[in-house]
Parts: C-alpha cells; sequence; structure tokens
C-alpha cells in the first residue's frame, strides 16, 4: 500500500466512515454519505487544473514567442520587459502574501487584505514593466503579450504547489485535514470552480495594462484604484457564493 493510500485510509476512518459508524443500527434501514468520492475528485481535480493551466501557459509562450520573432524584434525588447513582469509578479505576489499574514493568515480578513494589496501592487508592476518597454523601444503589443505570458506561466506553477497542498492535506489527520474534507466533501469535490476562468482573466488585464501604460503611462494614477476596487468586487462575489 502507497504512502498516498495508506493516508487515505487513515483520513476517511477519521470521518468515521472507515468500516461502520457507531450510530449504526443494523435493524433500521439507513445509508451513509458517500465522503471517498467527493475528496477524491477534488484530488483529481486539482491535479488536472494545473495541467491544463500549464498547457495554457505553454501555449501561450509558444505563440508569443513566434510572434516576436516575425516580428524581429530582438532579444533585449522582447526578453527584458517579460524579465522585469516575473520580478513584479513575485513582489506583487510576496507583498499579498505579507499582507494577509500580518492580517491574520488564512483568516477571512486576511485573505482579503492581502487579495487587496496584491491588486494594488501589480499595476505598480505594470508600469515597470511599461517604462522597461519603452526604455528598450519594445512595442506595446509585445510588451503586453510577454506580461501577459509571464503571468499565465507563474500562475500555473503556482497553482501545482497549491494543487500539491491540497491534495496532501484532504488526506492528513488533524482539524486542518478534516475541515478541508468538510469542505470538499460540502462542494461535492468541486473546489476551486472559477479558479482557472480568473487566472486567465488576470494575464489579460496585465497584458492590456502594460501596453496601456507604455502608450500612456500617467494611467497607472486610475489602474491602482480601479485593481482594488476589481479585487473588493470579486472577493465579495466569492464570499457571498460560500
Amino acid at each position: 500500500m502507497s504512502t498516498d493510500q495508506s493516508m487515505a485510509k487513515a483520513a476517511y476512518e477519521e470521518l468515521g466512515h472507515g468500516g461502520g459508524c457507531e450510530y449504526c443500527d443494523d435493524s433500521v434501514p439507513h445509508s451513509h454519505e458517500d465522503v471517498r468520492g467527493p475528496i477524491e475528485t477534488s484530488r483529481a481535480r486539482a491535479k488536472q487544473r494545473f495541467f491544463l493551466m500549464l498547457a495554457v501557459a505553454v501555449s501561450a509562450a509558444i505563440v508569443s514567442g513566434i510572434a516576436m520573432a516575425l516580428a524581429d524584434l530582438g532579444l533585449t525588447p522582447a526578453l527584458l520587459p517579460a524579465l522585469v513582469a516575473g520580478i513584479g509578479w513575485l513582489l506583487a505576489t510576496a507583498g499579498g502574501v505579507l499582507a494577509a499574514t500580518r492580517a491574520g493568515g488564512a483568516t477571512a480578513r486576511g485573505m482579503a487584505i492581502g487579495a487587496l494589496t496584491s491588486a494594488a501592487l501589480t499595476p505598480l508592476m505594470a508600469l515597470g514593466v511599461s517604462l522597461t518597454a519603452i526604455a528598450t523601444e519594445a512595442p506595446a503589443w509585445s510588451a503586453g503579450l510577454g506580461a501577459a505570458v509571464i503571468w499565465l506561466l507563474a500562475g500555473a506553477i503556482a497553482a501545482g504547489f497549491q494543487a500539491r497542498a491540497w491534495r496532501r492535506t484532504l488526506l492528513e489527520k488533524g482539524e486542518t485535514g478534516e475541515r478541508m474534507r468538510y469542505l470538499a466533501v460540502r462542494k461535492k469535490g468541486r473546489t476551486g470552480q472559477g479558479e482557472i476562468l480568473r487566472w486567465a482573466l488576470q494575464a489579460v488585464l496585465v497584458g492590456g495594462a502594460v501596453a496601456l501604460m507604455v502608450l500612456v503611462p500617467v494611467a497607472v494614477i486610475v489602474l491602482i484604484p480601479g485593481a482594488v476596487a476589481l479585487a473588493a468586487w470579486a472577493a465579495v462575489r466569492q464570499h457571498a457564493r460560500r
């Protein structure tokens, strides 16, 4: 028996479904809710979601590379803005994580503050990419496309780590594992719904913001509050669905 299988067996038994429950009375017809199915479905979908995001990101990177090669941009105008975009993604993400940690960690308040902080930092990251594109004389479309592709790739890699952690947590004993299993069962395995759409939409918005600020850098003044407002709206909508 593999490690995952052993952990799964222990996790299901912890939920009281390892082989009957203490309240069973065989003389009275009854049935138990299936917990194994939703949990395994949630674990499988997390893995599938990662591979789909990775395939989309790699495909976008290939198309972007071909387009820039055909445009004969040169290495510096093509790669330097993308490199700055990658650094910006790391900084915006780190800023969001740090803000969330200081505001309460994995609580609703902490997660909301982290998301808003990351949203506020993202236009500044996009401005850095735009200024780099201006300095290297890269066209607006290539800078925007490169930033969007980097956002897709970085998001896909992050989703891979998240999927691995989620799949592992669902099999852990203790309060955290039990809470995650309850969430998976309550949602019938349909956890992470809408994540791919949000990821793709964010990449499009970042790419558009970069292209816009190559032409009009002062647009960052409008984009920062706009990004925060959009993040707040998304957070409220996601909370209302729970």
